[in-house]
């Protein structure tokens, strides 16, 4: 069974628009609107890749980058999801292995899952 991709992300639009997308894809999904809760889930899914909202306002999310960080490796890439470049900035800092813009759109959204998703289970193994 492959491990899930987790989303974060506090607006249920854009959360159930990549759900819906991997999940028609072939991915399974674990998708939840806090930081709270992704810290939960990375505990008991082991996600083999973390798609972030940068901007959410509970537990900000680039503190939980800096509390990610610290579990030991190996860790599932994380990809930002924003729509300001000085957020994502300060997040490639913190160790994102890339970014998409939001509004975001369904191809780059499939392109960057497939070519993470796929380093993910290299590591893996």
């Amino acid at each position: 069974m492959q491990q899930p991709i987790l989303i974060v992300d506090d607006d249920n639009t854009n959360r159930e628009f990549v759900a819906d997308t991997l999940t028609r894809s072939g991915y399974q999904v674990i998708a939840v609107d806090n930081s709270y809760e992704a810290v939960s889930a990375v505990a008991r899914f082991s996600p083999q890749l973390i798609l972030l909202d940068i901007e959410m306002p509970i537990l900000a999310n680039l503190s939980f980058l800096q509390l990610y960080n610290r579990v030991p490796e190996p860790r599932a890439p994380v990809i930002a999801m924003t729509a300001s470049d000085a957020t994502v900035l300060r997040a490639v800092a913190r160790c994102v292995r890339g970014y998409l813009d939001k509004p975001i759109a369904r191809d780059a959204l499939l392109k960057m899952v497939a070519k993470h998703a796929s380093l993910a289970a290299q590591l893996a193994s």
